[in-house]
């Protein structure tokens, strides 16, 4: 990643999801917004965890 995270766009943000999920694998929650993370949902404005976007980037990565 050649850019600071709080430099991002949201269309940024949402392409590097799954980059940035393989890179914080401590993490349980990322949010779609900003690209912090949190061990808590509640501390971030729009939560997805962690494990539900890998499992969206295998299924990707397994369609033809």
């Amino acid at each position: 990643m050649s850019k600071e995270l709080c430099k991002l766009t949201r269309h940024q943000i949402e392409e590097l999801l799954p980059k940035l999920v393989q890179e914080l694998p401590n993490c349980k929650y990322i949010c779609r917004r900003c690209a912090r993370v949190a061990v808590s949902k509640k501390q971030l404005c729009k939560p997805q965890t962690m494990k539900h976007l890998l499992d969206e980037q295998i299924l990707a990565n397994q369609t033809p």
